[in-house]
């Protein structure tokens, strides 16, 4: 089970106010921590220390709860996996963290940074066992599609209660690349009423049910009723 992103956060290297995290309260390994100014000067004991640090980054204490938490409890209400005991994991499309966030880039700026790793993406999905991959907002959505991972998605809508009435959130499948694709238009580290997380749980926990039990085709995904036409995720 993996998760996916669009990028990393680069609250995963500097602090609010833009310190640097080193010692206990960092994260990740960055050039910082590594004392390089460019990634080609990093040798095999960088790389593998790289390397290292991003596999056990869910087993540390620094973990960014503030975006993971909401995506850990799916997986635990759902019973899918957990980052905790390394039955999921999580994977971006690109691998940079950028300042300012992905939504403030100029378009060209992330085009580019797409071009570059999105087939990284695409041999880490060909040559992992990850099985399945959800899809977390409706931007991840539409990227998985527009760099060729799927040729189009199956929407379904989920109707929840809020107080102040029903709700919809839509919710996507696909197959592409020997993975299910499974996604939702709202990212979950934003508001959604405990109702339809609720229900969006209780949709994993079935598509996964059946894609175990083969009861969709290959070329189908699971489904959530009442059903729309596919099409660009809004």
């Amino acid at each position: 089970m993996a998760t996916l992103s669009l990028n990393p956060s680069w609250l995963e290297f500097q602090s609010k106010s833009g310190v640097w995290l080193l010692g206990p309260r960092r994260r990740l390994a960055s050039m910082v921590s590594l004392g390089v100014d460019d990634p080609r000067a990093l040798d095999d004991a960088d790389v593998a220390q790289v390397i290292a640090e991003s596999k056990a980054y869910f087993r540390g204490p620094n973990w960014y709860r503030g975006w993971f938490h909401w995506l850990e409890s799916l997986l635990v209400d759902s019973g899918v996996g957990s980052y905790l005991d390394g039955t999921a994991c999580h994977l971006d499309l690109v691998q940079w963290a950028t300042k300012p966030a992905q939504r403030d880039l100029p378009a060209a700026a992330w085009d580019h940074l797409v071009e570059q790793d999105h087939d990284f993406l695409r041999w880490q999905l060909l040559t992992s066992n990850v099985a399945v991959v959800l899809l977390n907002g409706a931007s991840v959505v539409r990227w998985v599609q527009r760099v060729g991972l799927v040729n189009g998605f199956d929407e379904g809508v989920l109707v929840f209660r809020t107080n102040r009435g029903n709700d919809e959130l839509r919710v996507f499948g696909a197959v592409g690349e020997g993975v299910s694709f499974l996604g939702w238009n709202r990212p979950l580290a934003g508001a959604l009423a405990a109702d339809g997380r609720q229900r969006l749980g209780l949709w994993l926990a079935q598509a996964l049910q059946d894609r175990t039990h083969g009861a969709a085709a290959s070329q189908e995904a699971p489904r959530a009723a009442p059903t729309r036409a596919a099409g660009a995720p809004r």
